[in-house]
């Protein structure tokens, strides 16, 4: 066997930052509970990689999985707002049928949607 001169590394390898990526793997092994003082020794062993690498795929997993409620939960609150929100033609026959006059069933409905969006914005704000 000659020696041969080192393999060129992958471009993700040689961007890598060591000081980024010791705060990075002692961060991990602090998160995982492993004691401070003996987090330095422990990051230096080769076993430990797998256990970071493990750990930080768990954490993107929780993160997107957080990430997808949320946008979840957002779209059914606009889906809510937007149902909830009434329809002034139908506002506008029902005042009519109570015997207001056109302008007057157009100032109620006026009146109801403010009051309608004003609470929506309480609500929201809470």
């Amino acid at each position: 066997f000659k020696c041969k001169a080192q393999r060129p590394r992958p471009p993700e390898e040689a961007q890598k930052d060591p000081a980024a990526e010791r705060e990075r793997k002692l961060k991990a092994a602090i998160a995982m509970g492993i004691d401070p003082s003996m987090a330095e020794g422990v990051i230096m062993d080769p076993r430990f990689a797998e256990s970071i690498e493990q750990y930080e795929r768990m954490q993107k997993a929780q993160e997107d999985q957080q990430r997808a409620v949320q946008l979840q939960y957002q779209q059914a609150l606009q889906a809510q707002q937007q149902a909830s929100m009434p329809d002034t033609s139908q506002l506008l026959a029902m005042a009519m049928s109570q015997g207001f006059s056109a302008e007057q069933a157009q100032q109620y409905v006026a009146q109801y949607m403010q009051q309608h969006q004003a609470q929506q914005a309480q609500t929201a704000a809470q």
